[in-house]
């Protein structure tokens, strides 16, 4: 997390905690990990840096069992 809040650019980090779903079923995500920012603009320039490849090959040290990064907008 020291990484991601070295990133002045993301608006608001978010992670949460799956819980199971109704009738008491594993939840798809162990965690789920939210990263806001102004704009797809600058996503797309953060994702772009040196210090964003380091956060990337980073990911396999704490998900061991991989990552799925979906990407969205709002509105």
């Amino acid at each position: 997390m020291p990484m991601i809040y070295a990133i002045k650019e993301i608006k608001r980090p978010e992670i949460a905690v799956g819980l199971p779903g109704p009738g008491g079923s594993p939840p798809p995500f162990y965690r789920i990990f939210e990263l806001w920012f102004d704009s797809p603009e600058q996503f797309q320039q953060v994702t772009a840096t040196p210090q964003w490849k380091k956060i990337v090959e980073d990911v396999p040290n704490y998900a061991s069992g991989g990552a799925t990064v979906l990407i969205s907008k709002i509105g």
